[in-house]
């Protein structure tokens, strides 16, 4: 399918729509970060909008308060809102309605998929009826599904009806390989720009693109942090003590229970181990704790804000992310910055920051025994804990700079929006 031509104007604003899963969500700072970052470089407008709203505990400080009260949302949305955006549509362009629901629908038979895409459908007629008006020049969305489904209809939908002069869009992607791979080349091929997190996300990106005019979209960007908030001074163990802090969701394909397990069986009075987050499994993990006899050396802390974070690194000594499958975690560039050594599964992005026996440990994931014996040789190089950390460290500032990497974003974005006369295939 092959959309219009679409007219940009050169002295239309650069306002750009970020969509999320939720907005602001605990886990997922490193968005707030880089909106943030985005907004310090005074080149565009950004607005956010959650396709759900976000929960009591994603709201723990002031910072995520803010962002919660600047963002918008469109779940919860009641029936008559949904209805007054689909007529809205309607209204505006019939034919470019049906066009934009029978493109939401295409490719599929299956009843499961089609309900999504309808779903899908529905969500992006809120934003358009809610948050696009005519300063709006493109629309970024953060993760493969279902945000960046929802940006896809919101960008042809909006050029089909006339809501918007012209509508740009792209997605970060920050795990490709564990979706879909067709529902992923779909988007590549529908999308302005894809963004890639990692060199590995980027190989598998480029191998997935249909031809070279789809492989010039994907643009290697990565998540950063700020490192400033992390640099911190340590707090001092007590003698004979480690420390072990994992950071992450408490969800099956973190690993936390190949963790619990693999701290039983060192069986060593000298570790405690401090889990940050929340989650599905956290009663599981907890039950575990017990029957493996862990209890007085495991904490569950439950989500803790940002704000908190750097002191609860700063009581640490080793940090440990035994997840399935990874991006490329900002925990880890968080703990590095922080000056600690890091044990981590050796998935998706996590060896291109942690280098193996020089600034951390990688396992494979899902093996007891690796994890183990990696606890035991982190024990064994307590003298090149520092070291290790610093060299973790240098990565981070070099490639994972929120401020550098916010710079080649909006850049990316100015780009997009540039003026120009486009015929897009669809």
């Amino acid at each position: 399918m092959t959309l219009p031509t679409r007219q940009i104007d050169g002295d239309q604003p650069l306002c750009v729509l970020y969509i999320t899963s939720r907005y602001p969500a605990v886990s997922h700072s490193f968005i707030a970060t880089e909106i943030r970052s985005l907004r310090r470089t005074g080149k565009l407008e950004v607005r956010v909008v959650g396709l759900r709203e976000s929960r009591p505990s994603d709201l723990l400080d002031e910072d995520a308060l803010n962002a919660y009260q600047e963002a918008g949302a469109v779940r919860p949305t009641r029936l008559r809102d949904i209805a007054r955006a689909q007529f809205s549509l309607l209204a505006r362009s019939p034919h470019g309605f049906f066009r934009s629901l029978r493109y939401a629908l295409q490719g599929t038979r299956r009843p499961t998929r089609l309900v999504r895409r309808l779903g899908y459908f529905v969500q992006a007629s809120v934003i358009l009826d809610r948050y696009i008006d005519e300063s709006t020049t493109h629309v970024h969305a953060h993760f493969e599904q279902p945000a960046a489904d929802v940006a896809r209809l919101v960008a042809f939908t909006a050029t089909m009806t006339g809501e918007s002069r012209a509508l740009t869009w792209s997605f970060t992607a920050h795990s490709p390989y564990a979706y879909n791979a067709s529902e992923v080349a779909l988007k590549i091929r529908d999308c302005d720009a894809v963004v890639c997190v990692s060199d590995r996300g980027e190989k598998y990106l480029t191998e997935l693109a249909a031809d070279d005019a789809q492989r010039r979209k994907i643009h290697l960007i990565r998540c950063g942090i700020e490192p400033a908030r992390f640099t911190v001074a340590a707090e001092p163990a007590s003698a004979g003590s480690v420390r072990v802090l994992s950071v992450a969701r408490l969800e099956p394909g973190k690993g936390h229970h190949v963790l619990l397990r693999a701290l039983a069986q060192l069986s060593n009075p000298r570790i405690t181990l401090a889990l940050v987050g929340d989650g599905s499994a956290r009663s599981d993990l907890e039950r575990l704790t017990r029957e493996l006899g862990l209890t007085s050396a495991v904490t569950f802390c439950g989500n803790r804000s940002q704000s908190d974070l750097p002191a609860i690194y700063a009581a640490a000594d080793i940090f440990c992310l035994p997840s399935f499958s990874e991006g490329v975690p900002v925990v880890i560039m968080e703990a590095f910055t922080a000056g600690l050594p890091v044990i981590a599964t050796d998935v998706g992005g996590v060896s291109e920051i942690v280098s193996h026996r020089k600034s951390g440990l990688l396992v494979p994931a899902g093996d007891v025994d690796a994890l183990a014996a990696a606890l035991v040789e982190m024990l064994q190089l307590q003298d090149k804990w520092s070291g290790m950390a610093h060299q973790g460290k240098l990565t981070v500032l070099r490639n994972y700079d929120s401020v550098t990497n916010a710079r080649a974003l909006a850049s990316l974005f100015e780009q997009l929006a540039a003026p120009r006369t486009t015929t897009t295939a669809r």
